[in-house]
């Protein structure tokens, strides 16, 4: 199997024997056993070659492409809210630790805290499907006034962090929190009906 499915490698008895010594060497200096994964026509596939008391080896391959997805997606959820698929407050909080510690002078950051205004009116009368929708909305439109660099977290309920990296002047930041808040306070259209909320942030 290899990696470039484009351009496969002639099997000839040469590369064959090759192949074996590479794969017996490898397994000497492993303690009798290897495996590794390669990508193969958009799947995973894990290798494994064990070696044998007899002399020689097997291989195996497995398709691990489900397997993979389900452990990336356990990972995504440990790391992010489910609601707005934004990093939740673990991942926020550990964004922000590395960024204190690479602080100084030539790099410094800024914390903006999001407190939605008249969101509890909203999930009370409206109920709470068009109060999830409604951060769906918010979270989204957070995002959209940031740099790549920057990011934002929901922490819970109504409330978002904002970490803003490189950011040298004080006017810079008090710009974005300005329009988080516009952005924030124009009507949201949620299944045809126009919900009217707002922002609180400090820096």
């Amino acid at each position: 199997l290899h990696a470039d499915s484009a351009a496969p490698q002639e099997l000839t008895a040469e590369s064959v024997c090759a192949a074996r010594e590479r794969i017996l060497s490898g397994l000497a200096e492993a303690g009798g056993f290897s495996t590794r994964e390669l990508p193969w026509r958009g799947r995973a596939l894990q290798v494994s070659h064990r070696a044998q008391p007899g002399g020689g080896f097997v291989s195996t391959v497995d398709d691990v492409t489900e397997r993979r997805a389900i452990e990336d997606r356990i990972t995504h959820l440990a790391h992010h809210d489910t609601l707005t698929a934004l990093p939740n407050r673990m991942t926020f909080r550990t964004r922000l630790e590395s960024a204190l510690e690479s602080v100084d002078d030539t790099a410094p950051c800024a914390v903006l805290y999001v407190d939605l205004d008249r969101f509890k009116p909203v999930n009370d009368t409206l109920g709470h499907q068009i109060g999830d929708l409604v951060l769906q909305a918010a979270a989204e439109r957070i995002r959209s006034q940031l740099r790549e660099t920057d990011l934002v977290a929901r922490l819970g309920g109504d409330e978002f962090a904002v970490l803003v990296g490189h950011c040298h002047d004080i006017q810079e930041v008090t710009a974005l929190a300005e329009r988080v808040i516009q952005d924030l306070s124009r009507p949201i259209t949620i299944r045809g009906l126009q919900v009217l909320i707002g922002a609180s942030v400090s820096v």
